[in-house]
């Protein structure tokens, strides 16, 4: 037995090599997929532009509106105190011109006109029916349950 256990084994032992994939290899990209990956990142681009001056409008607009309210609670509380205006410098809130938005154009679409004569019938709507619900009594201390 001893013979068994001291034989040495040459084989290495080698993982299986996975298969090769067809197509392009590490590092290799078609024409195609460049020609859409740089439309790709010019669309990005040209987002990100419109995003950043979005965001610079909106943050000039918050900022004049922030100054605004400062200035009208600045005047309030000269008011209540009844300190004079002209002995200060006068404030004045600044204004914001907003573009008008069009306003949305309704449309109704009327049924044709017939030649022939239709009854027309009203439906009058239906009364409500009140259903009563039942009143649940709190059960007393002499009640005792009873099944039948």
């Amino acid at each position: 037995m001893e013979e068994k256990d001291n034989v040495e084994i040459n084989d290495s032992i080698t993982a299986p090599k996975a298969p090769k994939k067809r197509g392009a290899t590490k590092g290799q990209l078609s024409d195609k997929t460049k020609e859409s990956l740089a439309k790709g990142r010019e669309k990005l681009n040209a987002k990100w532009e419109e995003d950043r001056k979005r965001k610079e409008e909106l943050t000039e607009k918050y900022a004049i509106k922030k100054a605004n309210k400062i200035i009208k609670e600045k005047l309030g509380i000269k008011k209540q105190m009844g300190i004079a205006e002209d002995d200060t410098e006068e404030e004045e809130p600044l204004k914001v011109i907003q573009p008008i938005k069009p306003k949305k154009k309704q449309t109704i679409i009327l049924p044709e006109k017939s030649d022939s004569e239709e009854e027309v019938v009203y439906k009058k709507p239906k009364p409500k029916i009140e259903i009563p619900q039942p009143v649940i009594k709190p059960p007393s201390e002499g009640l005792r349950i009873v099944f039948f």
